[in-house]
Formats: C-alpha cells, structure tokens, sequence
C-alpha cells in the first residue's frame, strides 16, 4: 500500500472515529478525530487499546501545501467525445478567482452563491429554456496551493443547444455580477443555510469536517 491513503473509520456506539493513514495502515496515522456525545473517561480505554498500540515509524509529514496541484492558469476549453447508446452533450464550465486570503466569510459567501446560482439556473435554463433537466452549480474555496474561489456549472442537454445554454449560463452570470443578486434568491439561500447549520450542531459528521477541515 506504499503511496496510497487509507482512511479507516470505526463505529464505538455512538462515537465516530476517523483516522488517516499514509504509507500503509499501521505505518503513522496523521491525524486522529474522535467526535460523539461522550465521557472523556469513557473512551480512554479505546484509545489506548487501539491507538496508543499502533506502531509509529517516526517518519514526519513531507507534503507542502504550495505543490498542491492547481487549476490551469489560463482560459481553455477541452471537448471529450465517446461512444454513447443515447447522444448526448455533457458541459463543465469551471471559474476560479485569486483571493487575498482563505477564511471562514469566504466559505460562506461561497455557500450562498452556490444556492442562488442554483435557483436561477433550475428557472432559466430547465424551466424557461428547457434545455435540460437540471444544472449543478457549486461555488467554493480553496486553500492550496493559493487562496482561491472556484465556481462549476455542470448541465447534460442535446448537441443542438449545448452552445446557447451555455452562453445563456455565463450571460447570466455577468448579468450577476453586474446588476447583483437576485434578492429572492438571496434571502431563501440564507433561510436554507441558517436551517442546515441549526439541524447540522447534532450530527457528528458536521463537526467531523469542520475538524477536518481545519487541521488536515
């Protein structure tokens, strides 16, 4: 398993563990979480029993955050053609924008763009168009290996429209950034975000990611 991540993940009741780990499964685990409505005391002896046992190499983390691989640094447009039993056209278009810093306002604001973009989609382009069935759209931010926002627009439509609703989803987009959001949009992505961070304080995969997210 040399080169290869292993993520190992067990169940004590009601606890979750997830561990990491680099270079075979019993060589050095990164990174250890455990998440849950628990005693500290009571978990202790899972602890040492199955973690304190593991044998550590000593060997230290080499990755370095700035050789992550990043998007391309400028424009291009790939196509990918296969054979298929139902002809179809499958766009990807993907935005990204230097940040001067990545932060917690900015995973937000990304957040909330994803669910508007979402919403004006679903009306121009399957309802009014009806070009497709729906449009996947996904707005986030990334670290490494800089700050950056990255913005997917992903939609399946026929040979014949690809090209228009394609140029209608980045018009659309420009007209956003021009003439601001949609104030519908706005409020019902903010209602569904402040829901799902309310429902999300009881489930231990919220607070798994944050960790996550923070540390690895």
């Amino acid at each position: 398993l040399h080169g290869l991540f292993q993520a190992g993940i067990v169940f004590l009741g009601d606890l979750f563990l997830f561990g990491i780990a680099a270079d075979g499964i019993f060589d050095l685990f990164h990174h250890i979480f455990i998440v849950g409505d628990f005693e500290i005391d009571s978990i202790k002896p899972y602890v040492e029993q199955y973690i304190a046992t593991l044998p550590n190499t000593g060997r230290k983390e080499s990755w370095e955050p700035t050789k992550a691989i990043g998007f391309a640094e400028s424009s291009r447009t790939n196509h990918f053609t296969y054979e298929a039993s139902t002809p179809s056209v499958m766009v990807a278009d993907v935005f990204t924008k230097d940040r001067a810093d990545y932060t917690l306002k900015e995973g937000l604001m990304a957040e909330i763009i994803s669910s508007i973009l979402n919403q004006q989609y679903f009306v121009s382009i399957r309802e009014d168009a009806g070009g497709t069935y729906g449009v996947s759209a996904a707005c986030a931010t990334r670290e490494f290996p800089k700050p950056q926002a990255v913005i997917q627009i992903v939609f399946q439509t026929n040979k014949e429209q690809a090209d228009s609703l394609n140029e209608r989803v980045k018009k659309e987009m420009d007209d956003m950034v021009k003439n601001g959001l949609n104030r519908e949009f706005f409020d019902k992505a903010v209602l569904n975000l402040q829901k799902k961070f309310d429902e999300n304080q009881e489930k231990n995969g919220y607070w798994l990611g944050n960790l996550k997210d923070k540390v690895i």
